[in-house]
């Protein structure tokens, strides 16, 4: 609860992309869309409403709070949204051939349907479908396009983090 947003990590990004190192992998771990929904985002990101923010210990399982706990959770997603598109800003502004990978690590279940659950832990369907994008530089499409046409004919293939690490490898001819 006493967190930093996620946009804590903007500088220490700007720092490592201006390391003078040739050849980097930068890692951001963010907090994302985790509980407590409404402290995932500052105030200017909130808003559908009812939201629980500014609620310090909201009871998340009374279901007569469903509604201001999905708009919460909207919030946040509006908010991450928001912080990757700061996070491909600033690889824009490089020179350096660059390329990121976004993946969520779990779906939330938020009382979807008929399903009176709340949160992840329950192998919903809404727990597994999780967001993954991947972004390039000119520069990177330039000098792999075989790489990128590789991607594109795979592109709806299905997703396991399992795989991610032998992507990255590949993506950085390691």
């Amino acid at each position: 609860n006493g967190s930093n947003y996620d946009q804590i990590l903007l500088e220490p990004l700007h720092n490592a992309i201006h390391d003078p190192a040739l050849r980097k992998l930068i890692v951001l771990h963010t907090l994302g869309n985790h509980w407590n929904y409404s402290h995932r985002h500052p105030k200017e990101y909130d808003k559908w409403q009812p939201s629980l923010f500014g609620v310090a210990n909201p009871a998340y399982t009374d279901l007569k709070n469903k509604q201001a706990l999905s708009n919460s959770y909207d919030n946040s997603i509006l908010y991450t949204d928001w912080m990757l598109s700061q996070l491909i800003e600033q690889l824009k502004k490089t020179d350096q051939m660059t390329s990121m990978l976004y993946v969520s690590d779990h779906g939330q279940t938020l009382y979807d349907d008929s399903c009176n659950l709340a949160f992840h832990g329950h192998n919903t369907q809404f727990e597994f479908h999780i967001p993954m994008f991947m972004w390039f530089s000119d520069h990177y499409k330039s000098q792999h396009p075989d790489k990128i046409a590789q991607l594109y004919k795979h592109k709806k293939a299905k997703l396991s983090t399992e795989n991610v690490f032998h992507s990255l490898l590949d993506l950085a001819d390691i």
